[in-house]
């Protein structure tokens, strides 16, 4: 099963990433001002690229109860299916397999002047008749082992073919988010970290957005590690399923300069307000690219 570990950090395409600077928020909600719920068309890629994970915020609880409960319905019928197939596959495994076959040399054809014949005719007929037995139980396993050889070179294709069309699809997706590769590859290791390479596997075969999902837990630590302690692996499965269902992402430009910005009464330290609010924001989300961008548009201010 692929995990993390697989995915090299050299592939994330530089021409298609904007220089720009991302804000994940948790599960306490979302604290965007601009009331843009849901996903952004793109039409402002310049902007901070926000991903919620996690509940709606408690005013919005009775609006979506009867899709909650809708949803809870369906949570519970695909983890009773998964049981089931959990069930069968470790019946499965609780099999003994048959072992592989290893094939020796073709049996010799036995002579006149081998040990145990010395030239009768009669035990050389005998011989013979044994020689031909063996020498048909060994074309069959021949034919045996051939056909297992296949089935694994099959099988060892396929997990090649799938792993690299999975990791074609999650580098598509990555580039799409438009984030800073740096902190892309930080929220990977996050990720990476804290799941088990089962965990990753199913991670990463069972959402629809992988790079999506890894960028939101990643710079989430609550639900990351909320996550991470679903041993079960129906119930992570549920648990993801249920998670993507609570993502949304949006895109929001960075925050507007305060009033005498650039000039000689602009708000320095402790007395910039946006400053202090993003910095109090930052320390309790432990992503600092808020500030750094607002830091980085008060100095082209500043230089105007």
């Amino acid at each position: 099963m692929p995990t993390l570990d697989d995915i090299p950090a050299d592939e994330i395409d530089d021409d298609n990433i904007d220089d720009q600077d991302d804000t994940i928020e948790g599960e306490s909600g979302n604290d965007d001002d601009s009331g843009n719920d849901g996903e952004d068309d793109g039409a402002n890629d310049d902007g901070e690229l926000v991903i919620q994970i996690g509940d709606e915020d408690d005013d919005e609880d009775t609006k979506h109860k009867a899709d909650d409960s809708a949803l809870l319905h369906d949570l519970r019928n695909v983890l009773r299916d998964k049981n089931k197939e959990l069930k069968e596959l470790r019946t499965k495994t609780a099999e003994k397999p048959a072992p592989d076959i290893v094939l020796g040399k073709k049996p010799a054809r036995p002579t006149l002047e081998d040990d145990g014949i010395d030239g009768d005719p009669d035990k050389h007929e005998e011989a013979l008749d044994k020689w031909q037995e063996d020498v048909d139980q060994w074309t069959k396993d021949k034919a045996t082992v051939a056909a297992q050889d296949e089935k694994k070179q099959d099988a060892e294709d396929k997990a090649i073919a799938d792993h690299q069309a999975s990791l074609k699809v999650y580098n598509t997706q990555k580039a799409e988010l438009k984030v800073d590769d740096g902190a892309f590859i930080d929220a990977q290791n996050n990720a990476k970290d804290v799941l088990s390479d089962d965990q990753q596997g199913l991670l990463l075969a069972g959402s629809e957005n992988a790079a999506k999902m890894i960028l939101g837990l990643g710079t989430n630590p609550a639900a990351l590690k909320k996550l991470a302690a679903i041993k079960n692996p129906a119930k992570f499965c549920v648990e993801l399923g249920r998670l993507q269902t609570t993502m949304k992402t949006q895109r929001k430009g960075p925050p507007p300069p305060e009033e005498g910005l650039g000039s000689s009464n602009a708000p320095t330290g402790r007395n910039d307000r946006t400053l202090v609010r993003l910095e109090k924001a930052a320390d309790k989300s432990g992503d600092r690219s808020a500030v750094v961008a607002y830091k980085r548009e008060r100095k082209k201010a500043a230089r105007a």
